[in-house]
Order: structure tokens, then C-alpha cells, then sequence
């Protein structure tokens, strides 16, 4: 069948744009206008065209009787992308029996490979308990201690606290018990302690979001600058935030509405490589 008269380069970007995979019928509707069949059979020799250019990639079908689909990846690569957006919508720790039980049937089967790819290059990493888990930072010796351990530890430092003059945060005792030993901070020094154990105070504060403006983790530090006489460091703020980014410590996440952002917290904002305005952070 001739596809004269087709835009492929159009036609790529219909399957670039779209929101998953779509089937040659559906392809035939929105990029030539009709699903007849000499449409669809047109779509198909287009499509066969482009995925030998590895400009489209061929999928499963959807169900088992289905025709195959089209994507702008990789199935592997999509699988990922599914399991990625698992891991970080439960605050970046899930089961690996609650991420199949999300995947689709034809996912599942891609899910060792995908899984090994994620962990190869460190956006995933494995924690074995009484059940297996899928984290997205490394763990740390205080992520093996049980639902009932952490329990107990949040018991005694409560009980502990009553009798301290300077309380001592969950955050400040894991990471004690992870082997980061307290030393003295310079003045106006900012470190991931510090930004954690603020993240933990403002989160409550969201309503049972995860993320938090940036703005608010900035306040604390202006407020700590001023508690020690110092200057605040934007630089030095942003700098630990990309680092902690890249490390894949925390996700920072772009506003949907930047027109409704007051302009001095678009100066606190960070930017991405795509004009967005990364706005809130969570950690990972």
C-alpha cells in the first residue's frame, strides 16, 4: 500500500504526543482523519516505516485479541516510567507486589527487565524486609528496622525528650543511627539535616500532600541566618537542593499555574532545563 501523500514527520509527532501507545486504527483517525480501512492499512505501512527509522516503537497488545500499539519509546522504557511514577505517588517506598498489582498484565511481563534496568543506573534500589520493597534512595541502616521498630524508637524519644532541655528530632536520631555523627555547623552553614528536619515540620502542614514549597524551606533558613547573625546564601540553598536532586535524595516539581506565583517566590524557585518553575520538593 502507498503512504504517498503522508507526512511522517507529523505523523511521528501524533505518537510523540500522545498520552500512551495508540492502535493504527486510532492513528488513522487523528492523524489522516479517518479509521477506514485503506486509512488504517495506510497507517500501518506509515507506522512499519517509522519503526524501522526508531522513530516509533512497536507494543503489546492491550489485551490478548487486540491489535498492536505504537509508542514514542521503548515498551521497557515506558514500564519504567509507570514504575517510576509508582514509587514517587507513595512517597518513594512501595512493595513490589503493589507496583505488579498497578502494572498492566502485558507490563508485568516487561517488570524484571525494567526493574533491572532502574536499578542499574540508580533510580531504583531493592529493600528486603518481611516483604520486598522498591525505594528510590539507597538504603540506610535505619530503613531496615521494622513498622514496630520505628514505633518504639518514636516512644522513647518522646520519652526522652520530656527530660532534655533541646529536643532531638526523628530526623537528627536516624541520622545519627545511619553513622552521620553530629559536628558542629559554621554559621549560616545549610546541610541536608537541617532541610530535612524542616521538610518533616511543614509536610503535617500540607494536608496529606508530600511536597512542600520551596519558598517554606527557605524561610527556615533565613530564620536560622538571622538567629546566627548572618547573611542567607541563595546560591548555597539552590546549590544543596540541585545536589540533593541529583543524587535522587528529592523531586522537585513544577507549579501547574505559574502565572499565579507571587514574583518573590519565583526568585526562590528553582528552573529546569525546559523553562519550568520547579516550585515544591519532596523527598524521596
Amino acid at each position: 500500500m502507498e503512504t504517498t501523500g503522508i507526512d511522517r514527520e507529523a505523523f511521528a509527532k501524533v505518537v510523540r504526543d500522545a498520552k500512551a501507545p495508540l492502535t493504527p486504527k486510532h492513528l488513522a483517525q487523528v492523524a489522516l482523519g479517518s479509521s477506514a480501512p485503506k486509512k488504517v492499512q495506510a497507517a500501518e505501512k506509515t507506522l512499519e516505516s517509522l519503526q524501522e527509522s526508531g522513530s516509533v516503537y512497536k507494543f503489546p497488545p492491550e489485551q490478548r485479541g487486540r491489535p498492536v500499539r505504537f509508542g514514542s519509546c521503548p515498551p521497557v522504557q515506558w514500564v519504567q516510567r509507570r514504575i517510576l511514577d509508582k514509587v514517587r505517588s507513595t512517597g518513594g517506598r512501595v512493595t513490589e507486589k503493589q507496583v505488579k498489582e498497578y502494572l498492566r498484565s502485558w507490563e508485568v511481563k516487561l517488570y524484571d527487565e525494567a526493574v533491572s534496568g532502574l536499578i542499574g543506573n540508580g533510580q531504583l534500589h531493592r529493600l528486603a524486609l518481611k516483604r520486598k520493597y522498591l525505594v528510590s534512595s539507597a538504603p540506610t541502616p535505619f530503613d531496615y528496622l521494622l513498622g514496630r521498630h520505628v514505633t518504639a524508637v518514636k516512644e522513647i524519644l518522646d520519652r526522652i525528650n520530656r527530660k532534655r532541655a533541646e529536643p532531638i528530632t526523628l530526623s537528627q536520631l536516624r541520622s545519627f543511627l545511619d553513622g552521620n555523627l553530629d559536628r558542629p555547623t559554621p554559621p549560616g552553614d545549610l546541610t541536608e539535616e537541617m532541610i530535612r528536619a524542616w521538610y518533616d515540620k511543614d509536610v503535617p502542614l500540607r494536608g496529606g500532600v508530600t511536597s512542600v514549597p520551596i519558598s517554606w524551606t527557605w524561610k527556615h533558613y533565613v530564620a536560622r541566618c538571622k538567629e546566627q547573625g548572618v547573611d542567607p546564601d541563595l546560591s548555597r540553598f539552590h546549590q544543596l537542593l540541585l545536589n540533593l536532586s541529583q543524587s535522587h535524595r528529592i523531586e522537585l516539581i513544577p507549579h501547574s499555574r505559574t502565572q499565579e506565583i507571587p514574583p518573590e517566590d519565583v526568585r526562590l524557585a528553582l528552573t529546569s532545563p525546559t523553562g519550568e518553575v520547579l516550585y515544591y520538593w519532596r523527598w524521596r
